[in-house]
């Protein structure tokens, strides 16, 4: 089913009992909509724009600088978190500015092969990017 609404999309899902079911879904947040998003007032909704700050950019830069400070990370054995720390710097010159949800598969390897002389590095940067690449929805041609 195409909608005119640019910021919704459309999920046909087959159920248990053999019909399908579309389901509706802001684009931009992944929220689920109403069964009805051409009604007025869902238009409305989306149409409104957020009060408040803009929240901050997702970028690598960003996601090193959470981690570090999470308890998770901090709960981890100091040799455990100097060693994160170092290969989460070495990707750091390269993917600071780099939205998160961009880092594909793809970028992993690029970065491996620059790093063929020095395996141990090639490979804690696969180990590195790799649940990164769980969030991909942009194509390799944007990575710098």
């Amino acid at each position: 089913m195409k909608l005119d609404i640019p910021c919704v999309h459309a999920k046909r899902k087959r159920l248990a009992s053999g019909q399908i079911r579309t389901y509706y879904d802001h684009r931009a947040t992944g929220k689920r909509l109403p069964d009805d998003p051409e009604s007025h007032v869902i238009r409305r909704k989306l149409n409104e724009k957020p009060i408040g700050v803009a929240p901050a950019a997702r970028t690598f830069r960003n996601l090193k600088t959470e981690h570090i400070v999470s308890t998770d990370f901090i709960a981890l054995r100091d040799s455990t978190r100097s060693e994160y720390e170092w290969h989460i710097a070495s990707l750091e010159p390269v993917l600071g500015p780099f939205p998160v949800f961009a880092i594909q598969p793809i970028h992993a390897e690029t970065l491996m092969q620059k790093f063929a002389q020095r395996p141990a590095l090639a490979k804690a940067t696969r180990r590195t990017l790799l649940p990164c690449s769980a969030m991909r929805r942009i194509s390799c041609d944007e990575f710098p």
